[in-house]
């Protein structure tokens, strides 16, 4: 089966570009964690225990994961929240593998894929989006239920079944079956809008009541980026979270780092610091050097 997808792409490669393909079961460990918390491998894809395959693009924004929970799973990623755009890159990758390969499908239930939750449409979309407003305000729980009436749902950063990080959540569509991916599309925009004017709307009404109290904090957590020794991983996306929120709120008129704030959030994950960070060399599991590792990294982001 992975030969076969690998054929397929590279006869599209004029419309999809070259992706590069890599055998997951042979790479280390601490390799697939940082591909986990760069969202290009999924949890499900760290447990392949066989003949399990990877195809990316050179900036990873667009992937293809072999024999994970589907025989095929599609990622497209973009920034900016736009959505249409990834989808487009997703459909055409479709496309391109339907010319060729046979997929089980039902004129009823569309696509018959190995979940039967994704039965339909076979379509997941999701917004990244930073709440801390409604996550400080206690807000999240009572958009759940709506959520779920409109066949949307709330989750952490790794999708089901994962916790937040730094206030920042996915939304996605639960219903797959009955409705058209533009439907499926239309109706997550609307509900993800609805979600982030309430959260300005709760800044907005914070920097009125209580300014003070969160310039404090957006100016603390900045402080302590700027000068930390050692640091959980954490502790640093709850203040980046807070530094984030200081810059698009204005409140804080410091410069800009110039690596985007989520790129940093990526960096600082275990896996990421133990790879990168010299001394570490891989070893994920070396808590202190790795916290130590990770402050230096952030005194560099933030002082430099």
């Amino acid at each position: 089966m992975i030969e076969r997808v690998k054929i397929a792409t590279e006869t599209g490669s004029e419309r999809i570009g070259q992706l590069s393909f890599t055998d997951v079961f042979k790479l280390p460990d601490v390799v697939k964690l940082s591909m986990l918390e760069r969202h290009i491998l999924s949890p499900q894809m760290l447990q392949c225990q066989g003949s399990c395959g990877l195809l990316t693009s050179e900036d990873n924004s667009l992937a293809l994961l072999l024999n994970e929970e589907d025989h095929i799973r599609i990622q497209a990623f973009t920034t900016g929240g736009n959505i249409d755009a990834a989808f487009a890159v997703a459909d055409s990758v479709d496309d391109i593998l339907e010319d060729t390969l046979d997929y089980a499908y039902s004129d009823s239930l569309g696509y018959l894929t190995s979940c039967p939750s994704n039965t339909g449409t076979g379509l997941r979309a999701s917004y990244m989006v930073h709440l801390p407003m409604l996550e400080r305000a206690n807000q999240l729980r009572k958009i759940v239920p709506v959520l779920t009436q409109f066949g949307m749902t709330i989750r952490g950063v790794f999708g089901e079944g994962s916790e937040s990080f730094g206030s920042f959540y996915q939304i996605s569509n639960q219903k797959t079956l009955g409705e058209s991916e533009q439907e499926i599309l239309g109706s997550l925009k609307k509900i993800t809008r609805g979600i982030i004017d309430r959260e300005e709307y709760i800044l907005k009404k914070s920097i009125e009541n209580d300014r003070y109290e969160l310039l404090d904090s957006v100016h603390r957590a900045y402080g302590i980026l700027t000068n930390c020794r050692r640091i959980t991983a954490k502790e640093a996306m709850m203040l980046l979270s807070s530094v984030r929120l200081g810059y698009t709120s204005g409140l804080l008129k410091a410069a800009e780092p110039g690596t985007s704030l989520l790129a940093i959030m990526m960096n600082i994950r275990d896996a990421n610091i133990a790879l990168y960070a010299e001394p570490l060399a891989g070893e994920v599991n070396s808590a202190e050097p790795r916290d130590v590792a990770r402050a230096q990294y952030l005194r560099s982001i933030f002082s430099g």
